[in-house]
């Protein structure tokens, strides 16, 4: 059996449906052309909007966040967001893998280690949590919605 990694707009459209049949809001943001550096998912659980940047790593794929995408952060971090996620999708074996959740506040610590090329053992190091894909990805939403009572970035541990 070959390699059939799941794309980004799969992964998408799977996040999106997790956060909404959850009784919360997500919705895909659609054109990067008018949009660079925009995260893919914009949401809101319980009052609280955010954002998420997809990615889907593998052995063949190891990119990282854009130039437009790591300016986004940057200039979003500055002005005070907290509720800006990573989600990783990464991927061994086809139709399996790893969702590693990179918290907001690990985001802007770290947000230089995310441009370009990144290896796997980067995106799992710095996760807040780490689901396995269609197994205990349901609780996603949950995850999101509960860590907005995380501590500040620098009580959390790497």
């Amino acid at each position: 059996m070959s390699f059939k990694p799941i794309r980004e707009n799969e992964l998408r459209i799977n996040v999106c449906a997790l956060i909404n049949d959850s009784g919360w809001h997500a919705s895909k943001v659609e054109s990067h052309d008018l949009s660079a550096g925009i995260p893919d998912i914009d949401f809101c659980i319980d009052g609280v909007d955010g954002h998420i940047e997809l990615k889907c790593c593998n052995r063949f794929n190891k990119k990282g966040l854009s130039n437009s995408q790591h300016l986004w952060f940057k200039k979003r971090i500055k002005a005070g967001s907290q509720n800006t996620w990573l989600i990783i999708l990464h991927q061994e074996q086809s139709n399996q893998g790893r969702l590693y959740l990179i918290h907001p506040s690990i985001v802007s610590v770290h947000l230089d280690k995310f441009k370009g090329t990144v290896q796997p053992e980067t995106w799992k190091s710095l996760a807040f949590s780490e689901l396995v894909w269609g197994q205990n990805s349901i609780l996603l939403p949950t995850i999101i919605k509960e860590s907005r009572l995380e501590p500040n970035p620098s009580s959390i541990t790497c």
